[in-house]
């Protein structure tokens, strides 16, 4: 982050912000397959949703990436890099979470 300030700064850009919601959950799951026991809050939902009783018992497959599993960061820069590509940006050599780009004839930078 201090290196794209310092971009910005030195060539009087704009800085900006923001964030992406879920984020992980945009991703695909990791490649090991990943599950999960179910618990209270989402047999409540169930019940409610389909008015029965989930098997407590089961498991459900991780199906995206989660928050806080050791793989959920390269998943999610393995999802955002295809469509920054085909957006037309590209890392940078020396700082590949620094991405440039163009967006109406002006460079845009993302971090």
């Amino acid at each position: 982050m201090r290196l794209i300030c310092a971009i910005c700064a030195d060539k009087n850009y704009l800085i900006g912000d923001g964030d992406v919601e879920n984020a992980y959950a945009q991703s695909l799951p990791p490649e090991e397959p990943t599950y999960v026991r179910i618990d209270d809050q989402y047999a409540d939902w169930y019940l409610k949703k389909y008015g029965t009783q989930v098997d407590r018992q089961m498991v459900l497959p991780v199906l995206h990436a989660l928050q806080g599993h050791p793989e959920s960061g390269a998943l999610w820069e393995k999802h955002i890099a295809k469509h920054l590509d085909d957006l037309g940006f590209k890392p940078l050599k020396h700082s590949p979470c620094i991405w440039v780009g163009s967006m109406d004839n002006q460079e845009v930078l993302l971090c």
